[in-house]
């Protein structure tokens, strides 16, 4: 479920982990506490494909 953050070589900085969890799966949304703690134990930031960040 997870991929842990590789270093790149360009700059010294690393990846985010990855995680495929559906945020708007039906068991997340009517209790999404258990996701959101294996992402804060992945890290302050865990990429999710297929979502989006905005200003």
């Amino acid at each position: 479920m997870f991929d842990v953050g590789a270093t790149t070589s360009l700059r010294g900085m690393s990846t985010p982990p990855t995680s495929d969890v559906d945020l708007f799966a039906d068991d997340v949304v009517i209790d999404p506490y258990p996701v959101h703690a294996e992402l804060r134990e992945q890290g302050p930031v865990v990429h999710l494909p297929g979502t989006t960040s905005t200003r």
